[in-house]
């Protein structure tokens, strides 16, 4: 696909692969059997040492969205397609971490309950 020089066809298959990403972790999310009310706990704390990790999560999945954007910069695209292009890939980044998020929060709680530990 990159080898085939078509810009256009990397950033769908990118755009894609992101919504796949949010379809996927949804699913996920949905099938956990988390609480309803979960994400009145996603307000950001971060704890001794956590930093490093919360900003690799950003990281990665916001790489693949930034291609998106480097894409359309290599075509000539316009400074309003631009920011449109930046306000949907940071949409899409912050509902990918989140979902990512609930799928660990969760995978954290069924590991404590397989274990027998408090919390």
């Amino acid at each position: 696909l990159v080898l085939s020089g078509s810009t256009a066809s990397v950033s769908a298959a990118l755009g894609i692969v992101a919504f796949i990403m949010v379809a996927l972790f949804g699913v996920a999310v949905s099938k956990s059997g988390l609480e309803p009310g979960f994400a009145a706990g996603l307000v950001p704390s971060f704890p001794y040492g956590s930093v490093p990790v919360a900003l690799g999560v950003m990281g990665t999945t916001a790489v693949p969205l930034n291609l998106l954007l480097g894409s359309a910069l290599a075509r000539g695209a316009t400074m309003g397609s631009m920011r449109e292009g930046v306000a949907i890939s940071s949409a899409l980044t912050g509902v990918i971490s989140l979902l990512i998020l609930a799928v660990g929060v969760e995978a954290h709680a069924f590991k404590s309950r397989a274990h027998g530990e408090a919390g």
